[in-house]
């Protein structure tokens, strides 16, 4: 069956040719794996798209991690405005996979912001409890020179909570100020709270893999949406902390090849 030119999907209209969403004037650029995502969703909707159907189709069958799977998905609920908390378009099926809702809704407001980020050590101690990071599979997708640049501008993106369940909220919001002070110890970045002005963004998505919470990570070229590095902290939950900052000083050792171990020169937050 022929792919139409385009699909409707609440208030936006897909463009699968063209890899974009439109909303009236306004269109949204579609990285190629999250049009073919979004395509085969739509393909099927109403219906569970497992986890193994989407490798298949998309990634021809090679093995990758959940980790790929929920930063395409990430990506395209921030392209449609959606939350995973409460979804409008794209649903996380626990355990299965992920359904484009029959009947999607107009989109509502935007999640609000995450809290203000907290001091280092009393993240460790207030979060140690609570979850992961198995370092499973970081893949550096960019190439960068030699000898990076020195001061690479930094921030923090969104982090968003596609586990379906509001209870984990609070460590969103926690694990995204750790990662946000994890960076602040990388030598030769500074953090920047404008992702315009920034070179690199780092974002994360709070998923279930293995039955229990996750925390996704990625980070993004803001000028062309490209995910350049991706890794994973895939559980169980007290091991967070340090899974978390082994995962981000790999990300360091992308960003600046070289460059002193992290805490010899923190990054300074413009």
């Amino acid at each position: 069956m022929a792919t139409p030119a385009a699909i409707p999907i609440g208030e936006w209209r897909f463009l699968p040719r063209e890899a974009s969403l439109a909303r009236g004037a306004e269109r949204r650029r579609l990285e190629s794996r999250a049009a073919e995502l979004l395509e085969l969703l739509c393909r099927r909707k109403g219906e569970v798209v497992t986890q193994q159907e989407l490798v298949d189709a998309i990634w021809a069958g090679r093995s990758v991690s959940a980790n790929s799977i929920a930063v395409v998905v990430g990506d395209l609920r921030r392209a449609l405005d959606d939350d995973a908390r409460d979804p409008r378009y794209i649903e996380t099926i626990p355990k299965r996979g992920y359904r484009l809702k029959a009947e999607p809704i107009s989109a509502g407001p935007a999640p609000a912001e995450p809290p203000s980020p907290r001091r280092r050590r009393l993240l460790l101690a207030g979060i140690g409890g609570l979850l992961v990071a198995a370092a499973a599979g970081s893949a550096f997708l960019m190439s960068r020179p030699a000898a990076a640049p020195a001061n690479v501008a930094v921030a923090i993106g969104a982090f968003t909570n596609e586990t379906g369940s509001a209870t984990n909220d609070a460590l969103v919001a926690a694990t995204r100020d750790l990662v946000r002070a994890e960076l602040s110890e990388l030598p030769r970045t500074r953090l920047v709270r404008d992702a315009r002005a920034a070179e690199i963004v780092v974002r994360g998505n709070l998923v279930l893999w293995d039955g229990h919470a996750a925390l996704a990570l990625s980070a993004e070229d803001p000028r062309s949406d490209a995910v350049l590095w991706s890794g994973m902290a895939g559980g169980p939950p007290a091991r967070l902390p340090r899974q978390v900052e082994a995962e981000i000083r790999e990300l360091g050792a992308r960003i600046a090849p070289g460059a002193p171990p992290a805490g010899a020169a923190a990054g300074r937050l413009d």
